[in-house]
């Protein structure tokens, strides 16, 4: 199977398992997927939620393509990784998702010293430079080798986890989304094995 079918299947299987479950009901609901199909909540919900499958199908694929060593793959989720994190930027850029670069410095003073929403902001600042350091690493290496593809995958599973934590530093992620930390711990191991 090619890289683009390898990765089309698993943004399906994200549509099918991430976006189709409801937080409400803690079940998979195909209404759910309509919401998002249909826009029926909103362009910005519908862009929003097929932004997190790009993101949840780029790192997954890209643990794959490290745990494979398949640069094809790799080039692939970069591509894909790419797009999220652009759309990111467009949807969330100065507000509490991702904060402005001119307030990086204070969020990480205010972070280091307060509790439960300032380390909010302070994850966000370390999830971007995660991000984008995951991102950086592929673009000025390649793919070539499995110790910068690996290492792209641990700056990708930081970042989601550290844009995925609440306030009470709890993981609030729906069930599918942890296939994607699942992925990166196994090709970390593939790497290192």
């Amino acid at each position: 199977m090619d890289a683009t079918a390898q990765l089309a299947a698993v943004a399906l299987a994200y549509l099918a398992l991430y976006t189709a479950y409801s937080k409400a009901k803690r079940t998979l609901r195909l209404g759910v997927l309509a919401d998002v199909f249909l826009v029926r909540r909103g362009a910005r919900h519908a862009i929003d939620e097929l932004n997190k499958v790009a993101a949840l199908a780029g790192l997954t694929a890209l643990a794959l393509a490290a745990a494979r060593r398949s640069s094809e793959l790799a080039w692939a989720s970069a591509l894909v990784l790419g797009a999220h994190a652009v759309c990111s930027l467009a949807l969330h850029y100065d507000t509490p998702h991702i904060p402005a670069l001119s307030g990086w410095l204070q969020a990480v003073r205010v972070g280091l010293r307060g509790g439960g929403k300032q380390r909010v902001a302070l994850a966000r600042v370390a999830a971007a430079v995660a991000g984008a350091s995951s991102l950086v690493l592929v673009l000025v290496y390649g793919v070539g080798s499995a110790a910068v593809v690996g290492g792209s995958v641990v700056l990708g599973a930081v970042h989601f986890v550290l844009m995925e934590v609440d306030f009470r530093g709890r993981l609030a992620v729906r069930p599918a989304g942890y296939l994607a930390l699942v992925a990166a711990a196994w090709a970390v191991w593939r790497v290192v094995a």
